[in-house]
């Protein structure tokens, strides 16, 4: 516990030594995204699901979790797809990764069926919203 504590204070000392810095690198984002093209958690849904069905998959995407903050709201979805071809996971993984900064990829498991050409595929996406 003691070394866990020693870790985390080191770590929160690096942030308010560079507080500056960091600072200034968000503020230099910020006014580079567009507030418009944020997305905010059912626009995440929604958004994933439909790139998700244009790729010929057919998602079960649970409900939004969000964790909202000062400047930004941070939205994450699990979306599962079963059943699918390898292409069409490839092709919707391609489209979501350009989506990014808004929409992004936080994780993905793919797991082989029985029938060789058909893959499970578990989905962590989030999005940023801009709070007005």
């Amino acid at each position: 516990e003691r070394r866990r504590v020693n870790l985390l204070r080191a770590e929160l000392g690096v942030y308010i030594e560079n507080r500056d810095l960091i600072r200034e690198r968000a503020e230099t984002g910020i006014r580079n995204l567009e507030p418009g093209r944020t997305l905010n958690a059912t626009r995440l849904s929604v958004e994933a699901g439909e790139m998700a069905r244009k790729n010929g998959l057919n998602p079960s995407i649970d409900s939004p979790r969000t964790e909202p903050g000062d400047v930004f709201s941070y939205h994450t979805i699990i979306m599962t797809v079963n059943e699918a071809d390898l292409e069409s996971l490839v092709n919707f993984t391609t489209e979501l990764q350009s989506r990014a900064p808004y929409m992004s990829l936080d994780q993905l498991s793919i797991n082989a069926r029985a029938i060789p050409t058909l893959h499970d595929a578990r989905y962590r996406i989030s999005a940023v919203e801009l709070n007005r």
